[in-house]
């Protein structure tokens, strides 16, 4: 659907003024976000909350192109030029990631719904909900500062100028994606008994698996934003088909021989380590950028080295910690979030020099408010 009706908004994004039709969107996906929990609590069948789902987006999407049409009405009467110099290559290309992605998406689910129980369903989507929820968070962000980075690089500014710049996103979403990841590993659990029941939880594995698929899909955001900023469709088009083919063999077959949820991660996990996790690092470094990927790689065992010791930690603490109400949940969560959070700043902070820049630029720019 989205695909379908995205078209007119193209000229708010040409214009820099999405952020007109932002809360119309945001609405309805928390109208969406509602009606997916109330789903969910009572274990409905997953066809029937992509029912709603649809539903939803259709009408927010219809909103939001209604504003687009009464804001550039010409948009309703030009005439198409007889002829078009389209790169058909460029746009098939495009399409072809569009599509592996919404493939990659609704794999996992698709197959846990047709060969498993109800209750693997419930399972999978209670979890994948909340994770998925905080994953798109971090990825709006990211595509706010599409266009902006698109300005860096189309931009007079010097080659090292534009390594700064992606230094500092990428730093960014590798401290997101660190700090998401031992922070649900810590809390996911015990909100699922509180808002589900015991008899939903998965299991350890499985929920390391899933963290596993969020984190590299926050930590390959910022070479999506140089894909997508530069157009190199072309290039990733066989990387991303790749993924998707092995990824839907892989978990097919699992799903067939172990009948267990957890192996449909593993399929995905697979398939992006053989593909997109090391191909878009390594081309986008070594084509675009010209530089070692050795510093990046430094960052991500940096960032294993984290979750290895809070894994323990987080271990030691649950023999001790109870949570009995939603309440002693979020202040359990919150205490150890503030702790997580003052441990990789100061991680950050003394191994990270892109880090230490961001921090001068968010020093700087909330100084220039005060002013």
């Amino acid at each position: 659907i989205e695909y379908f009706m995205f078209a007119p908004r193209f000229v708010l994004m040409a214009n820099q003024e999405v952020y007109k039709i932002n809360i119309t969107l945001n609405i309805y996906k928390i109208v969406e976000a509602i009606v997916e929990i109330i789903l969910l609590i009572y274990k409905q069948n997953y066809a029937l909350i992509l029912i709603f789902t649809i539903c939803i987006r259709f009408f927010a999407y219809f909103m939001a192109n209604r504003k687009v049409y009464k804001k550039f009405p010409w948009l309703k009467t030009i005439n198409p030029p007889e002829t078009y110099n389209f790169d058909t290559k460029g746009i098939s290309a495009i399409v072809s990631i569009k599509v592996v992605g919404a493939v990659n998406d609704n794999t996992d689910i698709l197959l846990i719904s047709s060969f498993l129980t109800p209750m693997a369903v419930t399972i999978y989507s209670s979890y994948n909900y909340i994770v998925k929820f905080l994953n798109d968070i971090v990825i709006q962000i990211g595509n706010g500062t599409v266009a902006s980075f698109g300005n860096v690089i189309y931009g007079k500014d010097s080659k090292d100028k534009e390594i700064n710049v992606f230094e500092k996103i990428n730093t960014f979403f590798l401290f997101a994606a660190t700090f998401f990841f031992i922070a649900l590993l810590f809390s996911i659990d015990k909100f699922v008994i509180l808002w589900i029941g015991k008899e939903s939880l998965m299991s350890k594995v499985g929920l390391i698996s899933m963290l596993v698929i969020m984190y590299i899909s926050i930590v390959l955001k910022p070479f999506t934003m140089v894909r997508d900023s530069i157009g190199l469709f072309k290039e990733f088009k066989k990387v991303a088909i790749f993924e998707a083919v092995i990824n839907a063999l892989l978990s097919f077959v699992f799903i067939l021989k172990f009948k267990k949820l957890e192996v449909v991660l593993y399929a995905t996990i697979i398939a992006r380590l053989l593909t997109t996790m090391w191909y878009y690092p390594k081309y986008i470094y070594k084509n675009i950028f010209n530089i070692s990927i050795l510093n990046y790689l430094k960052k991500n065992l940096l960032n294993i080295f984290s979750i290895v010791i809070f894994s323990f930690i987080i271990a030691f603490i649950n023999k001790y910690v109870l949570v009995t109400n939603y309440f002693n949940w979020f202040l359990y969560s919150l205490v150890f979030c503030i702790i997580l959070l003052l441990f990789l700043i100061l991680m950050y902070y003394l191994f990270d020099n892109s880090f230490r820049e961001l921090i001068k630029d968010f020093k700087e720019m909330i100084f220039k408010r005060k002013e």
